[in-house]
């Protein structure tokens, strides 16, 4: 019952709450296992398959949507293998498989904080879109 009413609340989301729940996702993933655990946790169609890297890049944060754009190239020639569920172990040996995603991890990490203020200040200054002031 809990998850109907969530992905009811989902279904309300704005375009811009959708992006801002993305990014989240997209942050803590990528900052604590890379690209490979965004995927293997089940939110890889959520990032790619969704306007998500137009939409960040609209508020600004363009280094990010870059290299979102460059990991969904990687993410649509290997999805049905990068989506399937594994054991712990065949999930380390996907690091050695899908070398192609060090380096847009290692770039995340050096523009991550730079682009998160980005985020933060989009944020801020177009509260409306995220909620309902009163």
């Amino acid at each position: 019952m809990a998850s109907d009413t969530s992905e009811q609340s989902m279904q309300a989301f704005s375009a811009a709450q959708h992006t801002l729940m993305a990014f989240n996702s997209l942050y803590g993933e990528v900052s604590n296992g890379g690209f490979l655990q965004l995927i293997q946790n089940g939110y890889g169609s959520y990032i790619f398959d969704n306007p998500f890297s137009e939409h960040i890049k609209e508020w600004g944060a363009v280094e990010i949507a870059k290299i979102v754009d460059d990991a969904k190239i990687i993410y649509e020639q290997h999805k049905d293998d990068l989506e399937k569920e594994t054991s712990i172990e065949a999930f380390s040996a996907m690091y050695d498989e899908y070398t192609a995603f060090e380096p847009l991890d290692d770039k995340f990490y050096e523009v991550m904080d730079a682009e998160l203020e980005i985020i933060k200040t989009y944020v801020e200054q177009n509260i409306n879109s995220f909620a309902n002031i009163k």
